[in-house]
């Protein structure tokens, strides 16, 4: 079957389907009067395609034209598929899929499932590069399932004895031997990686989600920053 598009659907339902019989004969330059000044200008245009169509029937003299069985046809599938889009389910995009999330103040748990959610992502690796870190850190990536690679690069300026990040780290590591954290204080950007392959740059350090306003921006190339991040791992 073929389909109808937006406009010779609009031209349809402005004047042929708006009376009890849709397939009575109307003037074709009266149409055109009425549509092309101010309703829609392409009017005529349309028209002409839904007559190749054989949508519309036009009479021997051009003078009059009528809707078909066929029209009337196509009109009322389109109008069904209308209907069926309205009243389908709002699609959802995953936070993991979209360009850029704003992390309210107040939305702590929402941070905490966003930044999850992109750690259960990985395939194959992660690596994490913030400043400060917090023992909720090593709580999500105690989820992570074996064989992925995790590294963390962070600045030591936070550490103290007996510091319980440090504290977290040095347990997770005890289960967890393909996690490895490292101390840089030559950075500044706050970066996640995922499969070398994907990036999001934090607004905030990921244990301050939700404490002020910030954004979690998926970047589009990732090899320029991913190759500085081993630059400083190496250090």
């Amino acid at each position: 079957m073929s389909e109808l598009n937006a406009d010779e659907h609009r031209l349809l339902k402005l004047w042929f389907c708006q009376y009890a019989n849709p397939f009575q004969r109307h003037q074709k330059g009266y149409i055109i009067a009425k549509l092309v000044p101010n309703i829609m200008t392409n009017a005529r245009i349309v028209m002409e395609g839904l007559i190749q169509k054989k949508v519309l029937s036009e009479s021997p003299d051009k003078a009059y034209i009528c809707l078909t069985d066929f029209g009337y046809e196509l009109y009322l599938h389109f109008e069904q598929k209308q209907r069926d889009w309205n009243e389908q389910e709002i699609v959802k995009v995953s936070d993991v899929e979209k360009d850029e999330i704003l992390i309210r103040k107040g939305d702590i748990f929402r941070g905490y499932w966003i930044i999850r959610n992109i750690f259960l992502s990985a395939q194959k690796s992660i690596v994490i590069q913030d400043n400060y870190l917090s023992p909720e850190l090593f709580k999500l990536l105690s989820e992570i399932q074996t064989g992925i690679d995790i590294k963390i690069l962070t600045s030591d300026k936070q550490y103290k004895e007996k510091d319980p990040s440090e504290l977290a780290y040095t347990k997770l590591k005890q289960q967890n031997n393909q996690i490895e954290m490292r101390k840089s204080n030559n950075f500044h950007g706050r970066y996640i990686f995922i499969d070398r392959q994907f990036c999001w740059e934090i607004g905030h350090s990921i244990k301050d989600l939700g404490t002020k306003d910030a954004t979690i921006k998926k970047l589009r190339n990732c090899e320029e920053l991913y190759t500085e991040f081993e630059k400083l791992w190496l250090d």
